[in-house]
């Protein structure tokens, strides 16, 4: 048998983490964003830190705010979780 040693992350990169695997899994036809980005608040209060503050209304048409966001997913497919991380440090 061969053991591995596993690596921990800190909150941010454990929800940033939890957050885009939700966004790959996909279980909806629609609002698999707004879904993953619940659940990672939702993982943040239970860890005891406050959500994410995500614009909802700025995230669901064309602008800017949403280019960064589907740029920081897509840089998650190629394990970049960089900006994803920061994304999760702006909180209420």
């Amino acid at each position: 048998m061969i053991f591995t040693r596993q690596k921990t992350f800190d909150i941010y990169e454990t929800v940033a983490r939890i957050h885009h695997r939700a966004v790959q899994i996909h279980p909806f036809q629609n609002g698999n964003g707004r879904w993953s980005r619940m659940l990672a608040n939702i993982y943040l209060r239970q860890n005891g830190s406050m959500p994410v503050k995500w614009q909802e209304d700025l995230l669901s048409k064309e602008n800017p705010k949403r280019d960064e966001y589907i740029k920081a997913l897509k840089a998650a497919d190629n394990g970049d979780y960089s900006s994803l991380i920061e994304m999760h440090k702006i909180t209420y």
